[in-house]
């Protein structure tokens, strides 16, 4: 109840009619709740009346609602969107030379590692003449792919006069290739893969002309050789009839006695000179075959091809010497000018090259190697001539041929040719004395039963 008014204060007046007193503040009235999470909506067609008997008066969630995290899980929170950066255009690099010969170059150049190192590298290795830098087989790819036709040439680097930063990555690395080396990059090139592979093909070219001396020796010491020609030229000297008898022939003839029959048709010529040689046993099945074996071997490197490559060398050290003496007269102020330009009209410049500093250490070691190879190009020489010369002395002069008609890949053809028919005649005298054999045989055993009988 409330408390009694005070002596002379009046009490305060009564509530109004029909309205009770308020009654007190439930617990925890005073504290506010935290604001409810907006969630995210099902945008469904509710439906508000349905029968007794359905399946949504009957049934019963499966789960309590308190045990799924609701709020959390569909909780409609926008996410903040970050700002992602600007996407700065690419600057597009001038492929001066053509997307495809630009790609080209790239591939290349994808092989060494370190590729800001290789152009100074390679530009270093051309213009000092070092031969330990790259491999022969590396120095021609890089060739293959760096060299400029005059349009390239004309197009990137004449034309072009803006920056280099610009270019495209293969069109720069060529740039500066030529920016160092200058315009001889071909001719230096050439040169620096002719110096490296130089000592090698020396020693292949020796090793084949120290193996057809071998086989040269082979034939001229050739045991059963001598039995087949002897033979056969008393055998065509007795059929020829002619007053006056051959004392040698021609050995292109051994390709051609098969073809010559005996009347039954069931031997040739070289049939009845095999045989005969083979009965008293100085002639047995593939010996001429091994006697002649180092000469199948040399037959791999043709003499023309060895030829060609003694030229070769020769050719290279003249390059290489033609150099040096361009090389000198720039000391006096003369420049060098490639191949390429014509006597009858000025050179374009960029087929001029004035001395460098480079240049004396370029002309120093093309002296050093020059004069180490023409020692061993003499040898080279030296070695072929007397090849030359034994080929002469023993097919021309001990077996009597005709040098000038036969040459030595011919010589060698015949030899091998002639080799391998005569072991197809031994197979043929082995299938005739096996079916003589089975022959009498049968004979035989017709024989006794004959007299059984």
């Amino acid at each position: 109840p409330p408390p009694p008014p005070l002596p002379g204060i009046p009490p305060p007046p009564p509530p109004p009619p029909g309205i009770p007193g308020a009654p007190p503040p439930p617990p925890g009235m005073g504290v506010p709740l935290p604001p409810r999470k907006k969630l995210k909506k099902v945008f469904w067609k509710p439906i508000h009346h349905v029968s007794n008997d359905s399946l949504w008066t009957t049934s019963e969630s499966p789960v309590s609602l308190d045990a799924l995290p609701l709020d959390e899980l569909f909780s409609n929170v926008r996410k903040k969107v970050v700002s992602q950066p600007k996407k700065v255009k690419k600057v597009t690099k001038l492929a001066l030379l053509g997307n495809s010969r630009s790609q080209n170059i790239e591939i290349v150049l994808k092989q060494f590692r370190h590729q800001e190192n290789v152009v100074q590298k390679l530009a270093t290795a051309l213009n000092e003449a070092q031969l330990s830098s790259f491999s022969d087989s590396d120095l021609m790819t890089l060739w293959n792919a760096l060299v400029l036709s005059d349009a390239e040439r004309k197009v990137l680097l004449l034309e072009f006069t803006d920056d280099p930063a610009t270019l495209a990555p293969a069109e720069l690395f060529v740039h500066r290739l030529y920016s160092i080396v200058g315009p001889r990059v071909d001719r230096k090139f050439d040169l620096l893969i002719g110096m490296i592979r130089f000592e090698d093909q020396v020693c292949d070219v020796l090793s084949s002309i120290e193996l057809k001396l071998k086989a040269l020796y082979e034939i001229r010491d050739n045991p059963s050789l001598p039995l087949f020609l002897q033979l056969l030229l008393s055998i065509g000297n007795h059929l020829n009839q002619k007053p006056r008898q051959a004392v040698a022939f021609q050995m292109d003839i051994l390709l051609k006695i098969d073809q010559l029959k005996t009347i039954d048709v069931s031997k040739s010529l070289l049939h009845l000179v095999v045989e005969t040689l083979s009965k008293d046993g100085r002639l047995k099945k593939g010996q001429l075959d091994d006697e002649l074996a180092t000469l199948k071997k040399s037959f791999d490197m043709p003499f023309d091809v060895v030829s060609e490559r003694v030229s070769a060398l020769s050719k290279m050290l003249d390059k290489v010497e033609d150099e040096v003496d361009a090389l000198e007269a720039t000391k006096h102020g003369s420049p060098i000018i490639t191949n390429s330009s014509s006597p009858s009209t000025p050179p374009p410049s960029s087929s001029l090259h004035r001395r460098c500093p480079s240049d004396a250490i370029y002309q120093r070691r093309l002296s050093e190697f020059l004069k180490k190879a023409e020692d061993r190009m003499n040898h080279v020489s030296q070695s072929f001539q007397h090849l030359q010369a034994e080929y002469n002395a023993i097919v021309g002069l001990y077996l009597a041929q005709d040098v000038t008609t036969c040459s030595h890949d011919e010589f060698v053809e015949l030899l091998m040719t002639f080799s391998e028919r005569v072991d197809k005649i031994f197979d043929d005298l082995e299938k005739w004395k096996r079916q003589a054999a089975a022959k009498a045989k049968k004979k035989k055993k017709i024989e006794n039963v004959e007299k059984k009988n």
